[in-house]
């Protein structure tokens, strides 16, 4: 750690989730090979959630001088469920790594997907999406 308190991490090493759900604790090694650790209550936990991959983003999108880049992920399971309020459908993504990521979409907004889905196959596979 450096004067300005500032933590240069080489390393994610594990994480602990605390017994009641309250936070998350990160084990990393710093650029000196000392441990450390950084604990996030869970209401900070969901905003970092939501903002790393935007961070990720960014930081492509100027390593590489190309503003289109971003953090896309291959979608290995899906699952479509019906949401708790009885008006959204829930959809979760699974990659191959088991990164798991769910959103609450609303009927209308599903039926405008599948119809952009349709309207894409016909646009980009002429011969029709081939299914295994």
């Amino acid at each position: 750690m450096n004067d300005a308190g500032i933590v240069e991490v080489t390393e994610l090493t594990t994480y602990e989730v605390a017994p009641d759900g309250s936070s998350i604790r990160m084990n990393v090694v710093d650029v000196d090979g000392r441990k450390a650790s950084i604990i996030v209550p869970m209401q900070n936990l969901q905003r970092l959630a939501f903002t790393i991959p935007k961070m990720v983003s960014e930081a492509l999108q100027a390593a590489y001088g190309n503003p289109t880049l971003r953090l896309v992920h291959k979608v290995d399971l899906w699952k479509v469920e019906r949401g708790e309020d009885g008006e959204s459908v829930i959809l979760t993504f699974a990659t191959p790594d088991h990164f798991q990521m769910s959103f609450a979409v609303a009927e209308k907004e599903l039926t405008s997907m599948a119809e952009s889905v349709v309207e894409y196959e016909i646009e980009a596979f002429p011969g029709g999406l081939q299914f295994h």
